[in-house]
């Protein structure tokens, strides 16, 4: 039996192809509708002379406005369109596991403290070649960056991302196409994702224009954007194969959470110095810069080789 089939589940297996066409449809939905949606939100408050609405759309952005309508519109439709390819509701999140509590923990904590070494040796390497610049020491900027960077940001972007891509999206993938497949689509979804953002000037002129702003300005207001799609399309893999392996999410958020949290940490309380350097890239996110790339590679293959020894533990994943 396959470790991306549970018991209770293999009878509710669904067709790939038409699991497919449900999953067009989620992102159509999600990208399309959503984005038009979210540009009617924006204008309407606008165009309206004062109001909550109207002061909340002058303080923010009306492309960020539009990504969060995207993105209630995708948790709404979940229960809806995704257990049409497999999903099976709220107890179906990728927490759970018939591996033991102590077990789970261990995987979050080394999922960590890999994440902190691998974003660490890069902003090593930045500092050693003086690429970057601590701040004068100040005790309240490091509990603030630590409290922000890795507490709030790190942690709270790892459980939400990984519980809504990895643990919703790829296992439910998993279970009706091939294990990479599912991988290399939910991958490449969650790095487009990233370069969702509608112009200024495209909102004011209008819905559908905004509409198609948004799915393809972000790469073009991007600097380097295909190496920052190649490296987010890399980290996705990374953790996909973390949850191919061990079932659950664990590892992959501990791993997400600790990137994130670095990054962040690491930003607040230095900033870049000297000429800029391709290996590093062009922003604090390292996700311009082929060092990453190859990071992101060797994270692939190590934990392909090291999981896929024989270890009895993969016989017991619950996915």
């Amino acid at each position: 039996m396959s470790i991306l089939q549970q018991p209770s589940t293999l009878h509710r297996q669904k067709e790939p192809l038409v699991a497919a066409l449900w999953f067009a449809l989620y992102l159509f939905i999600v990208l399309v509708i959503g984005a038009m949606f979210g540009a009617w939100l924006v204008r309407l408050g606008a165009q309206a002379e004062s109001g909550f609405w109207s002061d909340f759309v002058g303080e923010q952005r009306g492309d960020r406005i539009m990504r969060r309508v995207q993105t209630v519109i995708a948790v709404l439709l979940a229960p809806l369109l995704l257990k049409k390819i497999g999903w099976e509701g709220l107890h179906d999140l990728g927490w759970d596991s018939m591996r033991s509590w102590t077990t789970r923990r261990r995987d979050f904590y080394r999922g960590w403290v890999m994440g902190f070494l691998a974003i660490g040796l890069i902003y090593a390497g930045t500092l050693y070649l003086d690429l970057r610049q601590w701040e004068p020491f100040n005790a309240a900027s490091w509990l603030d960056a630590i409290f922000y960077g890795f507490l709030v940001t790190g942690l709270g972007v790892g459980i939400l991302e990984e519980t809504m891509t990895r643990g919703v999206l790829y296992r439910s993938m998993a279970r009706c196409w091939t294990p990479w497949s599912a991988a290399l689509v939910s991958s490449a979804v969650f790095a487009y994702v990233h370069f969702l953002k509608a112009s200024p000037e495209s909102i004011e002129l209008g819905v559908f224009p905004a509409m198609i702003s948004s799915l393809i300005d972000g790469f073009r207001s991007e600097h380097h954007a295909f190496q920052k799609f190649v490296n987010l399309f890399l980290f996705g893999v990374v953790l996909c194969r973390m949850v191919h392996h061990r079932g659950d999410i664990w590892y992959a958020v501990g791993l997400h959470a600790s990137a994130v949290g670095m990054i962040r940490f690491v930003s607040k309380l230095s900033e870049r110095h000297g000429d800029r350097h391709p290996a590093f890239g062009h922003s604090a996110k390292f996700d311009d810069g082929w060092l990453l790339t190859g990071v992101l590679l060797i994270l692939i293959l190590g934990f392909e080789i090291f999981r896929s020894s024989g270890r009895s533990e993969r016989r017991h994943v619950h996915f």
